[in-house]
């Protein structure tokens, strides 16, 4: 990291330190700085606090031409509190003499610390007045303390302004508290894009590509300077030279950290100890995150890197280091980066097989999704592509989560997973009659399955009884799968087959048992701490107590369910909107209800689930028609009461709304062998009402 030669250096070290109030410089006026010193209210003091090339030195002095002001550099003092104060007094001999000859007495006078209450009262004589300190990093331990206790006894006239790369020493947590003192940092200090363009027009020149700098306003000039051969990168590589030779080396290997502390140098380098002060000292470019955190510079981080590439072994290392500690933290995600790009295929699988599974088994598979994809291709055995292809359906990604459990069941034909991978299949497709067969001879196989797969596939078998219409069998069925899951578990299977017999009881009207059973069912999700699977049971429990008459609570169930399958990017966002369209429905909520409708439209096509997007677009077109044709009173005077029969669709589907849906269906051509036979709307499904109360997911 050398400089290309003696005189680009002389011309850097001249670029770094950029002299105050020099006219031939056309600096940028930035009013939202001053306003937030100057605006009426705003906190007495003030502190800068960024790395080099900020434009702290560059704002105080454009503040001191706007007030009547005392200037120290204290990089210039020998860091002590008198040496400060002495400074102070001196610089006030020029604007008031008279308050200065007390200070003077007053310093002359006390011979042990300056005594910080005497010192503010002498100076009010003094009137309107800022004090400004300029790289106050350097005062020492004492003056550090003087000044922090000047702040809290000056008249409301007089403010202080601190400015500095690192403010660490300073105790300012008081002043903060009480509002009276404000902290500009890095984001604040930064150039925006707007002042950036203004800085380039006010120059002459084109600024184009200047993203990368992060509004680095030293940067921003250089871009905008004429005639100067020195880039942004020049000066990052001058704060790094000035580092300590033992920092210096050490500190690539910290470029595969995106935020730095003792605790990631200590893994992955051997650096000295107060190594993170040096650095900040020297001015590198970090941004403070708190509790001793900072976060490099995009430039830093893209020099250092360069830097650790040169060597294959130190870099592939350092990747590693990362890696561990990152799995140490529980940022798995982290820990996956490092190690695809370094290629490490035994460390990813192995990553993988620790991880994904749990968060599968906590029902994560938007995170489950987001690892995966971001493994290279080719690489997952067959037990991980099931973790893939199922959590890919779960997240509405359905064509290539469908792809790839048909791939994996084509690879073992006859067996027990094969069979389970085709019931989720027909599932998905709305095929009852392939669910129900593919789960039985899933479950004749059953000891080639985990205790949990053989749970779901009882589940799935009722789900397919139920949606067939055999519901006493159905309920026979759960009610023997429950004793088993009971007796042998485990907890999370016997969850689920207590969601699907819940399913089978609405069906079959029986309310009461359906709403114990999914009570019972959350609250084994809700202790084993997986909240991404309660979205089923709380659909179904929010249509029950809809169907009953309760809205507030299924108003209550379904905005935290849609909150949390949105997250979750879930395959029940469809089927949640659905019912919370039928509550905005039939709480006379028309638009709302279109609006809701036409979410779960979208829904069930990204989904691929027809039978959904049937029921769907069947409530839409109801809605679309009482719009139409009846005020929102009208249809409220004339709703059912809550004890009436849930099933009444086909008396209420009109020839009119038949043919308003079947304008509306345009039917994917690959859901053509799969799509079950239209229903027959004449049959007697009890008293006449709205599709609202008939139709909900299945």
């Amino acid at each position: 990291m050398e400089l290309t030669s003696p005189a680009q250096a002389g011309e850097l070290a001249a670029a770094v330190t950029v002299p105050r109030n020099t006219p031939s410089v056309r600096r940028l006026e930035r009013d939202r700085l001053y306003f937030a010193f100057e605006r009426p209210f705003a906190p007495l003091h003030l502190a800068l606090v960024a790395p080099s090339g900020y434009g702290k030195s560059t704002l105080l002095g454009q503040l001191a031409s706007r007030h009547t002001c005392v200037l120290i550099d204290c990089s210039e003092m020998d860091g002590t509190a008198r040496g400060l104060a002495w400074a102070i007094a001196d610089e006030v001999a020029l604007l008031v003499p008279q308050a200065a000859v007390g200070l003077t007495r007053l310093l002359e006078r006390a011979a042990g610390p300056v005594p910080a209450r005497a010192f503010a009262a002498t100076l009010a004589s003094a009137g309107p007045l800022i004090l400004m300190l300029d790289r106050a990093e350097h005062s020492g331990s004492d003056a550090q303390q003087w000044i922090t206790q000047l702040m809290e006894r000056l008249v409301d006239t007089q403010r202080i302004i601190l400015a500095g790369r690192v403010l660490d020493a300073f105790d300012l947590s008081y002043q903060i508290a009480e509002g009276k003192l404000q902290v500009l940092g890095m984001d604040a200090l930064a150039f925006t894009p707007q002042e950036a363009l203004a800085l380039a027009d006010q120059r002459g020149v084109l600024l184009e590509g200047t993203e990368h700098f992060g509004g680095w306003p030293l940067a921003i000039g250089l871009l905008t300077a004429a005639n100067s051969n020195l880039t942004p990168q020049d000066l990052v590589r001058r704060q790094l030279q000035a580092l300590p030779v033992l920092i210096r080396l050490a500190l690539p290997a910290l470029a595969v950290f995106r935020v730095w502390d003792d605790d990631s140098a200590r893994e992955v380098t051997h650096l000295p100890a107060g190594w993170l002060a040096d650095v900040l000292r020297a001015g590198l470019l970090l941004r403070p995150l708190g509790d001793g955190r900072f976060e490099p510079h995009p430039l830093v981080r893209e020099l250092l890197h360069n830097e650790l590439r040169r060597t294959t072994e130190r870099w592939t290392l350092a990747h590693r280091h990362a890696a561990r500690q990152a799995v140490s933290r529980g940022q798995i995600f982290d820990a996956l980066e490092h190690l695809v790009t370094i290629g490490d295929t035994p460390a990813i699988l192995e990553l993988t097989e620790q991880h994904v599974p749990l968060l599968m088994e906590r029902g994560l598979y938007a995170e489950a999704t987001a690892f995966l994809d971001a493994i290279p291709d080719g690489i997952l055995p067959a037990s991980l592509a099931l973790h893939y292809g199922l959590a890919l359906v779960e997240t509405r990604c359905t064509s290539r989560g469908l792809d790839l459990l048909q791939q994996l069941g084509g690879q073992m034909p006859g067996s027990a997973l094969a069979a389970l991978l085709a019931a989720h299949n027909a599932y998905i497709r709305a095929d009852f009659h392939a669910q129900l067969a593919a789960s039985e001879q899933a479950l004749e196989g059953a000891a080639e399955l985990s205790g949990l797969m053989v749970m779901q596939m009882n589940g799935t078998r009722v789900h397919a009884l139920a949606n067939l219409g055999r519901l006493e069998e159905a309920q026979r069925v759960a009610e023997g799968a429950v004793k088993q899951a009971r007796a042998q578990g485990p907890a999370e299977g016997l969850a689920y087959v207590l969601f699907a017999w819940a399913f089978a009881a609405q069906r079959a009207g029986q309310f009461m048992r359906a709403t114990e059973l999914l009570e019972e069912s959350l609250t084994i999700y809700r202790q084993l701490r997986m909240s991404a699977k309660t979205l089923g049971p709380v659909m179904l429990l929010a249509d029950i107590v809809l169907d009953i008459g309760d809205s507030g609570r299924a108003a209550e169930l379904l905005a935290e369910a849609l909150t949390l399958a949105t997250q979750q990017q879930s395959r029940w966002v469809g089927c949640l909107q659905q019912t919370e369209g039928r509550r905005l429905l039939l709480d006379g909520h028309l638009n709302d209800a279109v609006r809701a409708f036409e979410q779960a439209v979208t829904a069930g096509r990204e989904a691929q689930r027809p039978d959904r997007l049937f029921m769907s677009y069947c409530l839409l077109a109801d809605t679309q028609i009482k719009r139409g044709r009846t005020a929102p009173l009208q249809m409220r005077s004339t709703q059912p009461a809550p004890s009436t029969p849930a099933s009444r669709v086909g008396r209420m589907f009109r020839s009119s709304r038949r043919s308003w849906l079947l304008r509306q269906v345009t039917w994917p051509s690959h859901w053509a062998r799969t799509r079950k036979p239209a229903p027959d709307w004449k049959s007697p499904l009890g008293t006449p009402g709205s599709l609202a109360s008939g139709l909900r997911p299945s």
